[in-house]
């Protein structure tokens, strides 16, 4: 596959906004957003920003790459360096799946070995987790097991905040990705 045509493919987090967005809980913190007299657009905006260059930073760390660190950054990311630093065979990647009639994309944020066996974790930087998320851990699980033909023991959330670094266990759901799939395929393939 070119560059441009995993450009254009769908991300896991794209075809769950599409199909399982949790509009009510959205539309009741834009209202509380909004009391306090701020832009809900601006919020958002600001958190995926900061968000983005968390994932970034992190990944660079992660990779052994030397690179300068924002002093708004350091605790936090010493922090999740810490917890990474135990683990052996730490990846990052981007990758693209094709299950069926539906092509799509995912950048993996972590998958690594400890005593557990190996592991899929996925960084979330906002102020509370959501089912989305664990859903999100399906989707790569189903995707990466299928594709690379091996076996992950273990899913996780590192839920990390200006305050500390959360691991969130997440049981895994078979067939769940699949209905995902199903869903958006028939709404808009």
């Amino acid at each position: 596959m070119t560059e441009k045509e995993i450009e254009s493919l769908p991300s896991v987090t794209e075809i769950l906004g599409k199909t399982i967005a949790p509009r009510e809980e959205l539309i009741r913190w834009i209202r509380e957003v909004e009391k306090r007299g701020q832009s809900s657009l601006a919020v958002m905006q600001k958190a995926a920003r900061r968000g983005t260059k968390i994932h970034k930073l992190s990944s660079l760390l992660s990779t052994k790459q030397k690179t300068e660190i924002p002093k708004v950054y350091q605790e936090r990311l010493q922090t999740l360096q810490t917890y990474l630093s135990q683990k052996k065979n730490l990846q990052t990647e981007i990758l693209c799946w094709k299950e069926g009639e539906v092509s799509y994309k995912g950048h993996i944020d972590y998958l690594y070995e400890d005593e557990r066996g190996l592991v899929l974790a996925d960084l979330k930087t906002g102020n509370r987790l959501q089912k989305t998320h664990e859903l999100q851990l399906f989707g790569y699980k189903d995707a990466i097991e299928f594709s690379k033909n091996i076996s992950i023991n273990i899913l996780e959330l590192l839920h990390l905040t200006s305050e500390r670094l959360k691991v969130v266990e997440i049981p895994y759901k078979a067939g769940v990705w699949n209905s995902v799939l199903e869903l958006y395929k028939y709404l808009y393939i």
